[in-house]
């Protein structure tokens, strides 16, 4: 803590009435000595109250008992005065290379805690690149997504659509084939009829023709009578015309 030399007062602050400032060691806490020094006759320099109980806790003076202003603070005055006498040589010796360890283990921890920070930056300049990586690679597959679903979509509306016309054309072929089984019917029945009505005018003809056949017969066997008949009488004729000419001869 900052504190000042001895000085006179002025009317300005307490800042403004020293010239130079005594050094006050760090402190530790003992409860054997601590609180205000009600029984100590001298006041802090600046503000003229009584002085606080402190031990020292730095360099060769660590576990020193000493007076400090009572003030908190930048408004403090400072170191007042030693209580104990100054370590011996070995010990001042001994809290030296005490305190030179501690400052550099203290050097080590806050290189290592900055070292750890680096990396800690480091690693949180990582994490948001890696962050920012993620969110593109998010970003890019919610996109190839959304392509694949609309392609996937337009391909299904094309196949639907594929699908509805090759429907179309199959109930258009079905309904032609159906067409054409019933002009094949309806010619199949004309055809029966056809064939039905020739059968009719053939066994019309045929009766017909076994009509003339017969009568036919029946004209062949009167002509064969006839013919017999005539022969007969030419044969008769003969015999007339033989006696006739054997008349003639006598």
């Amino acid at each position: 803590m900052p504190s000042w030399h001895d000085g006179s007062s002025s009317s300005g602050s307490i800042l403004e009435e020293f010239t130079a400032l005594d050094h006050a060691p760090a402190t530790t806490d003992d409860p054997t000595f601590y609180g205000i020094a009600n029984d100590f006759p001298e006041l802090c320099h600046g503000h003229k109250l009584p002085l606080r109980k402190c031990v020292a806790f730095e360099g060769i003076n660590a576990g020193r008992k000493f007076y400090l202003c009572q003030v908190g603070h930048v408004n403090n005055c400072g170191f007042h005065s030693w209580i104990d006498p100054e370590w011996p040589a070995t010990m001042k010796n001994a809290l030296a290379r005490l305190w030179e360890m501690y400052n550099e283990s203290n050097s080590a921890r806050i290189e290592e805690r900055y070292e750890s920070s680096k990396m800690l930056k480091d690693l949180a300049e990582e994490k948001e690149k890696a962050v920012k990586k993620h969110a593109c690679l998010i970003a890019e597959t919610n996109k190839f997504f959304e392509e694949t679903g609309k392609k996937a979509m337009e391909e299904n509306r094309r196949r639907i659509y594929s699908e509805a016309e090759q429907e179309e054309q199959m109930e258009k072929y079905i309904a032609g084939l159906k067409n054409e089984v019933e002009v094949y019917k309806q010619g199949n029945e004309e055809f029966k009829n056809l064939l039905k009505t020739q059968a009719t005018i053939y066994k019309e003809k045929q009766k017909k023709w076994e009509d003339e056949k017969q009568a036919l017969k029946e004209e062949k066997k009167k002509l064969e009578y006839s013919l017999f008949d005539l022969f007969n009488a030419t044969d008769s004729n003969k015999e007339k015309i033989k006696r006739i000419k054997a008349i003639c001869d006598e």
